[in-house]
């Protein structure tokens, strides 16, 4: 999914699970989270925009 419809459908405090392409061989080689990092939405878009931006007039 892309990360702005992530943004707009989304609290900025949820999840989201950011997985290696080799996180299989990861694994196996005794890593145990396999490289997988945990962030929230704010974390990864600092300065996005959400639905509360697209009320503030034009100007």
């Amino acid at each position: 999914m892309c990360r702005q419809v992530l943004r707009e459908f989304c609290a900025l405090t949820m999840p989201v699970l950011l997985v290696p392409a080799d996180y299989a061989k990861q694994k196996a080689g005794g890593d145990i989270d396999g490289g997988v990092k945990e962030m929230t939405i704010g974390e990864l878009l600092p300065h996005s925009f959400g639905p509360k931006d697209l009320e503030l007039p034009r100007g």
